[in-house]
């Protein structure tokens, strides 16, 4: 089975070139983040219903915030062969501060998958110490306790992320760095598993939005039954 997570950058205008880019994909299960639904800045165009429909996989909405006329936030793909049930957005913890500098609301989304694997997809916030600490515990935590697997822009290196993967017994997949997009240097996209094994795939290239790469990875379950292989 196919998985992908990209972060496919805010405000892109341009539905049919995004909706073409994740259809190139060819996945079984697509993470996105930065999606915007119906807001003013993408003309009020609905990006998670176009990249659906390019790709054949069904939206499961994870919208963080309303904005601007629309949502914001992230979203899952997945094959409808697939899809069990689709879960309901999650806020992730947001720290207080002055309404100046307000940090941006993060949150995760789920879907269980048929045979049970549950599949998170989220996006992170940018302090290391008063954000992402609360919220990389809160997101593990959301993936339950049974086979999971975490797509997402963790806006964290791994050096950072380990020591949460290991205290929830996650296994972090050895992704190539997808940021920034026109010379890729840093793993801030991952992949983490847990109760199934996956693989990295080959550097997916540079589609023609976003300022991240899309990160791609093979996972052995429900090999026979994935329409993809």
């Amino acid at each position: 089975m196919r998985l992908a997570t990209w972060n496919v950058q805010h405000g892109h205008p341009d539905p049919d070139a995004l909706g073409a880019a994740v259809a190139s994909l060819a996945a079984d299960v697509v993470s996105l983040q930065e999606v915007d639904r119906f807001t003013g800045r993408v003309g009020g165009r609905d990006l998670l219903a176009r990249a659906a429909e390019a790709s054949g996989l069904v939206a499961v909405d994870g919208h963080v915030v309303r904005f601007d006329g629309g949502t914001y936030g992230n979203a899952l793909l997945v094959h409808p062969d697939l899809l069990d049930t689709g879960g309901s957005p999650q806020l992730l913890h947001r720290p207080w501060w002055p309404p100046w500098r307000r940090p941006e609301p993060r949150g995760c989304v789920a879907a269980t998958l048929r045979g049970g694997l549950v599949v998170v997809g989220a996006h992170l916030g940018l302090r290391r110490r008063s954000e992402r600490s609360r919220q990389l515990d809160g997101l593990l935590r959301a993936a339950g306790e049974g086979p999971a697997v975490v797509l997402a822009d963790l806006n964290a290196l791994p050096d950072e992320v380990r020591p949460h993967a290991d205290r929830h017994r996650f296994t972090m997949v050895d992704v190539p760095a997808a940021f920034p997009a026109s010379a890729p240097r840093a793993v801030i996209d991952h992949v983490l598993v847990r109760g199934v094994t996956a693989r990295p795939c080959p550097d997916a290239g540079r589609p023609v939005v976003s300022d991240h790469r899309p990160v791609l990875v093979e996972l052995d379950y429900l090999r026979s039954a994935s329409p993809r292989l």
